[in-house]
């Protein structure tokens, strides 16, 4: 836990131990995050994540995270209820299905997907779509 701050010759850490509180400072010439992507999305989400949770259209997994959805990658709202039309996969899945960052996880979980989207949608809608909204 702490801070960084950047200086001309390098960086300056400023720490602060989980186990017992105590601070450290630490002056180096460059750091590396070595902890992954960002582990608290609710924390500071992309715009257009933040654009679904206030809309209600989607919610935060419960470590906040990712995004909460079913087990098949439906989005879940603010009810509590799938979102229509609204899927995730990849690493938006990782509070509610961890293994989702590497590709053929992502592969997996988009053929998944592919199916349940194309089951989703109504055949007349295909049919509109594929002749450009004509039935």
């Amino acid at each position: 836990m702490g801070r960084i701050t950047s200086e001309p010759d390098g960086v300056t850490l400023h720490l602060q131990s989980l186990s017992d509180g105590s601070r450290s400072v630490v002056h180096a010439g460059a750091a590396v995050n070595c902890t992954g992507v960002a582990l608290r999305m609710a924390e500071n989400p992309p715009p257009v994540i933040h654009h679904l949770v206030t809309g209600g259209a989607a919610r935060y997994d419960v470590h906040g995270i990712g995004i909460d959805t079913d087990l098949d990658g439906r989005v879940i709202g603010s009810t509590g209820k799938p979102t229509a039309g609204l899927y995730a996969l990849g690493p938006l899945r990782k509070g509610t299905l961890w293994e989702s960052t590497a590709i053929p996880e992502i592969r997996q979980q988009a053929a998944g997907l592919a199916v349940l989207v194309a089951a989703d949608v109504a055949p007349e809608q295909i049919v509109q779509s594929v002749r450009g909204g004509r039935a």
